[in-house]
């Protein structure tokens, strides 16, 4: 071990002197240095039999993610409820982002008289409003589709002599439905504090239990975070979906 090793492993017995489940497992060499240094900034007495737990499951890059997510929640629950909420926006010009006959379209709107700001508030309630009703229709959709699947299930099980075969749910999401999830989320993970592109369509509630698509229940997530949802439980999840 190189004497910068020895200098790592020594600094984080002592951030782990009060928490015995972490040290035990940086001393035994069961669980990587680097894996153990993500964590560190997180580590509480109350929390250290979980993070070992996740330290032994997760690749490193996974328990930065999660280090991240941590202590930005705790920067905002932090932050005082009188702070103005312009100024703890990202700086981005929007305008920009627009093209020139929109832009044009806009300026000779406020030119008249027209309140261009609830203007967008309409037009932005407008399209949630048209999502949220497409999924319903989809969910309703999905939903249909596992009745029928646990009816033919059913009458396989009571009549096995007819031969009839119940499908199985296919693991493929409809194309309809990933369309749905990128008017929803874009091509971003769903995680609201993560801007990473998304890489997988996760399940919320396991396909095997649900026997459906119902987009209520899918988040398109980065690599990291899906690892994440695969290994922590449902209170993390619920605490940082949008």
């Amino acid at each position: 071990m190189s004497e910068e090793q020895v200098n790592r492993v020594l600094n984080l017995e002592r951030r782990f002197e009060d928490k015995p489940v972490l040290k035990k497992i940086l001393v035994s060499g069961e669980v990587s240095i680097n894996k153990l240094a993500k964590i560190a900034s997180i580590a509480t007495n109350k929390n250290q039999e979980e993070l070992a737990g996740l330290a032994k499951i997760l690749p490193c890059r996974a328990l930065e993610t999660l280090a991240r997510d941590e202590r930005r929640q705790a920067l905002s629950e932090s932050v005082h409820v009188n702070t103005n909420p312009q100024q703890s926006l990202l700086t981005v010009n929007l305008l920009a982002h627009l093209d020139y006959d929109l832009q044009k379209d806009l300026l000779e709107r406020q030119k008249k008289g027209i309140n261009i700001n609830q203007l967008l508030k309409d037009l932005l309630k407008k399209h949630d409003e048209e999502l949220a009703q497409e999924k319903q229709k989809l969910a309703e959709e999905e939903n249909r589709r596992a009745e029928m699947r646990n009816t033919a299930t059913g009458a396989r099980e009571k009549i096995p002599a007819t031969g009839a075969h119940a499908k199985k749910p296919s693991r493929y999401i409809p194309a309809k439905i990933r369309r749905q999830l990128r008017k929803e989320h874009g091509t971003k993970c769903s995680i609201r504090t993560c801007q990473k592109p998304a890489t997988t369509i996760h399940h919320t509630q396991r396909l095997a239990l649900s026997q459906n698509h119902d987009p209520n229940f899918l988040s398109p997530l980065c690599r990291e975070h899906h690892a994440i949802a695969h290994s922590i439980d449902r209170t993390y999840w619920k605490k940082r979906r949008p």
